[in-house]
């Protein structure tokens, strides 16, 4: 006769087994879920990456409004891309969706360095040879005046570089620089002459704006303004139709601004495209971290009494470009002006003259109407000093953006935004 407290026995087995059932069901169903999660998310991450290629393969305009793209034909595999244009850059938008799942990614888009392509020197012919003196030394090929490039005898020295001034080829140059891509300066003025209501109140200490957003336009007006203390970050542009000075404590990733003259304080560290009409002056001792531009960019026919110019006094360090565009013809062209101990890694372009001096370092090309030395009250044209251009120094990962000679068809992403 079986017990009764065996029936206890049997159902606390049951229930246990029950519990131990279910436990398995509910563990199942969560694998399965997690699993069916992963499996879309891998495939969202590969869509994305998909996206990333397509974009990446286009240089048609195409993509200028944000279209969908289906990657299979099957409906489900979908991306949303988008391109757009970043001062001297572009960005990139790509969204890969499945239902109600999105992944996202913003990015800078700059394009491959044509080795094949690309001097250390293209010094326009003018009818003068370029003329070295003291440690000057080129490294890379180089396209010169027909009358070539000799050692000479200035401020009480002479040329103590090595034999072979230039090591690399020697090309002839002609009588214009190679031109600046013609699209990408359309769409910089597009750019600059969108007009925006006046914005008159104090910036805010903290302004974001995402690439996934509608760019921030700021209008600052016909009022003199000094960025200082504040961040400054992300899709925005800042527009000032008199002078904007940055001061060192101001914080500036990525972000456009456009005035009429601007300074940039003594200590300045961050990267951005700053572009003026008539003047650049950055202090000493600052830093442009990769990638940012310097531009003095002149669409209107101005008159001026003297050359626009980008001026870098001391120790600065500059990752990205240095250029000047004038649409018109003008007898005083923008230049660059170099000071001592100044180090550009990237492209340096102007159609006027750039001024090299003492231990001025350019890590990369320049493409310039003269070379300019100063010193002693005396002006020398053509003359390059103890200053050094060397292409090879210029980082092997290092992009080029499309609106310079020497740069490729391969366009390849510039830095991850969003």
């Amino acid at each position: 006769m079986i017990k009764a407290s065996a029936l206890y026995l049997v159902i606390i087995i049951a229930l246990i087994i029950a519990l131990l059932c279910s436990s398995l069901v509910v563990v199942g169903f969560y694998y399965r879920q997690e699993y069916m999660r992963k499996n879309r998310s891998d495939r969202l991450i590969n869509n994305l990456n998909s996206g990333v290629t397509l974009l990446l393969a286009g240089n048609d305009t195409s993509y200028s409004n944000e279209q969908d793209y289906s990657l299979y034909d099957d409906g489900q595999d979908s991306v949303k891309l988008q391109k757009s244009y970043w001062g001297i850059y572009d960005i990139g938008i790509v969204k890969a969706f499945i239902q109600t799942d999105t992944l996202s990614r913003a990015f800078s888009i700059a394009c491959n360095v044509d080795t094949t392509n690309q001097p250390a020197i293209y010094l326009k012919d003018e009818g003068s040879p370029l003329a070295v003196s003291g440690n000057a030394s080129i490294t890379g090929d180089a396209y010169l005046p027909s009358s070539g490039v000799q050692p000479a005898y200035l401020d009480n020295k002479g040329y103590t570089g090595k034999k072979q001034i230039v090591n690399g080829h020697i090309f002839k140059s002609a009588k214009v620089l190679p031109a600046l891509d013609s699209f990408h300066l359309l769409q910089l003025e597009s750019l600059f002459a969108i007009q925006t209501s006046v914005f008159s109140g104090k910036l805010p200490d903290t302004l974001e704006n995402s690439f996934f957003m509608r760019t921030r336009y700021l209008n600052l007006g016909q009022v003199p303004r000094i960025i200082s203390h504040q961040k400054v970050a992300g899709n925005i542009v800042i527009r000032c139709d008199t002078s904007i000075v940055i001061d060192s404590t101001a914080e500036l990733s990525d972000v456009i601004i456009y005035a009429r003259s601007i300074v940039v304080k003594s200590g300045f560290r961050g990267h951005c495209q700053l572009f003026a009409r008539d003047s650049i002056r950055v202090m000493k001792d600052c830093s442009f971290s990769y990638p940012s531009s310097l531009a003095i960019i002149r669409f209107e026919d101005f008159k001026m009494d003297r050359a626009p110019k980008i001026r870098l006094d001391s120790m600065i360090t500059l990752q990205g470009a240095i250029f000047t565009y004038e649409k018109f013809d003008n007898r005083l062209k923008a230049g660059v002006d170099m000071g001592k101990n100044v180090t550009i890694e990237g492209t340096v372009y102007t159609n006027g003259e750039a001024a090299l001096n003492g231990s001025s370092k350019i890590f990369g090309s320049i493409y310039t109407g003269n070379f300019a030395y100063r010193a002693n009250y005396t002006y020398n044209r053509n003359y390059l000093v103890d200053a050094e251009v060397n292409l090879k120094l210029r980082s092997p990962y290092f992009l080029i953006s499309p609106l310079f000679p020497g740069s490729s068809v391969q366009q390849k992403i510039l830095q991850w935004l969003d």
